[in-house]
């Protein structure tokens, strides 16, 4: 019978995950918000709220733990920090990453480095990196930037970088 189970929770898994991801992927192909004349990219409200929601599944474990008997503190413990340190680099990636341009300049505003400026003479290359899913955008003098594919208004980016010639095929 465990058997069973163990198939079942699989085969569930390899349907669910692909569907939830082809969902916050359609959730991305949303056009960037326009203010001030620039076009910004941010995570949409689908990918924000299953943020929430995975913060919330660590305040259930905190609960548990606070109210557990002493033997069972342990496990749950390891499930808190098992989530907590997933979540955490989640959270901070979609409640602190945009990114915004206009006809001179890319704006990146992120959670992981200080603020950025970079104007578009400086960028030298954008490629797409299929095991992290995002697109690198390398500049001269400002590092990379990493723009998610989950970020609204991305296609408007590669449109911009492709009409400047600098996205690779």
């Amino acid at each position: 019978m465990k058997s069973t189970e163990n198939f079942i929770s699989a085969a569930v898994i390899a349907v669910v995950v692909p569907l939830v991801l082809e969902w916050l992927a359609r959730s991305a192909r949303a056009k960037a918000k326009t203010k001030d004349g620039i076009l910004w990219l941010e995570y949409s409200k689908v990918m924000k709220g299953l943020t929430f929601f995975f913060i919330a599944i660590v305040a259930v474990l905190i609960a548990a733990w606070l109210g557990a008997a002493a033997k069972d503190k342990n496990p749950i413990l390891g499930l808190i920090a098992l989530f907590g340190g997933l979540t955490l680099p989640l959270a901070i990636e979609t409640m602190f990453v945009r990114i915004g341009f206009d006809a001179e300049r890319i704006f990146c505003h992120s959670g992981w480095r200080t603020k950025r400026v970079v104007e578009w003479h400086d960028v030298e290359t954008a490629r797409f990196s299929p095991s992290m899913k995002w697109w690198v955008i390398n500049t001269r003098n400002s590092g990379a930037i990493r723009a998610s594919m989950y970020l609204t208004g991305i296609n408007e980016l590669l449109v911009a970088l492709e009409s400047r010639g600098k996205k690779d095929a």
